[in-house]
């Protein structure tokens, strides 16, 4: 039996699409605007969600290493917002990814959380 919830696994697989999709979205961006001022924060969203991609794969492969790629791919995506649209209200949510994340990964199974099975 897997020693992760079903849940956990659902989440993370959901995170792996929804990235590819964004990189695969932004590199098309980046192919037909690349000579325009903005371009740099399309480049560093395909790279933070590559980098978010290969966190969630690293968490299925119970590397506890993933969990804190994914907050730096958060900070990251912080500034750059920042840096490109100023101070919004995106700027508070994009911390809840990671906060529901770190939850998901506290979720039990036979009474010990995925997170303490983490290397």
């Amino acid at each position: 039996m897997s020693e992760r919830n079903p849940f956990i696994s659902f989440w993370l697989w959901f995170c792996i699409v929804i990235n590819f999709f964004i990189i695969v979205f932004e590199l098309i961006v980046i192919f037909y605007s690349y000579s325009k001022p903005g371009v740099w924060s399309d480049v560093v969203a395909a790279s933070a969600s590559l980098l978010a991609l290969f966190g969630c794969v690293m968490l299925l492969k119970k590397k506890k290493a993933g969990f804190y790629l994914f907050l730096l791919v958060t900070f990251v995506n912080i500034i750059t917002t920042l840096m490109s649209t100023g101070f919004g209200f995106i700027v508070f949510t994009q911390p809840i990814g990671a906060v529901a994340l770190y939850f998901i990964l506290k979720i039990r199974r036979e009474g010990v959380p995925y997170w303490d099975r983490l290397e």
